[in-house]
This record gives structure tokens, C-alpha cells and sequence, in this order.
């Protein structure tokens, strides 16, 4: 259930896919495969890794943010991918990874959402 969370306060997992409840307190829910899933979608979306070396010493999730909150999406969209497909879909995506990623798990999609 979305709202049951583990006890175990262990935190093990991939730094840069980690929700934020997960890292900081080890609460574990649905919505925390949700947050990781956001990431892989950043990632395919972006053509960077989490760590990637153009992010600047920031992961991805904190590079992206402030160009989430602006709206940017043009500048999250990897140019190499910007011609081949539909500019609206991709910005579709774009939403989904956002909420996908949002930090308050309550308020992220569940996956059944998403699919």
C-alpha cells in the first residue's frame, strides 16, 4: 500500500535514483519506485547519466529542477533526439518525469497513473 512504509531506517540503492523520503529517513513506499522511475524517464529524455559530468558536480534530479519549475523543457530535451520525434509527446514525457519526481510523495503519480 502507498501509505504503509518499512521500519528499516537501512538506506541501500543507486545515489541519484533515491526519493528523498527514501535517503533521508529510509521510508519505503510504491511512490519510491515511482521517484526512481521518474529518474530513468529524466534520463532517456536528457542523454544524461545521474552523475554525468555536464551536470557539474549536481545529480540529475537537482540539475533539472530549477529548469522544471521555469518550464524550460526545451532545454532538458537531448538535441540529438529533438528532430526525431514529436516536440508535444516529448514535452508529455517531460510532465511525467516532473511528477514523477515530485518531493513530497503523497503528491507524485502512482504508477498506474503513468502507464
Amino acid at each position: 500500500m502507498d501509505s504503509d512504509y518499512s521500519s528499516d531506517t537501512r538506506v541501500v540503492g543507486t545515489l541519484g535514483y533515491l526519493a528523498p523520503e527514501y535517503a533521508e529517513c529510509g521510508k519505503v513506499s510504491t511512490k519510491t519506485d515511482v521517484y526512481a522511475f521518474g529518474v530513468v524517464l529524466l534520463q532517456l529524455i536528457t542523454g544524461l547519466q545521474t552523475t554525468d559530468k555536464e551536470l557539474g558536480g549536481r545529480s540529475l534530479v537537482g540539475w533539472a529542477r530549477p529548469l522544471l519549475k521555469e518550464r524550460n523543457y526545451p532545454a532538458l530535451i537531448d538535441h540529438r533526439i529533438i528532430d526525431s520525434h514529436d516536440v508535444h509527446q516529448l514535452f508529455w514525457m517531460v510532465r511525467v518525469a516532473e511528477k514523477c519526481l515530485t518531493k513530497d510523495p503523497r503528491k507524485r503519480l502512482t504508477m498506474d497513473t503513468v502507464s
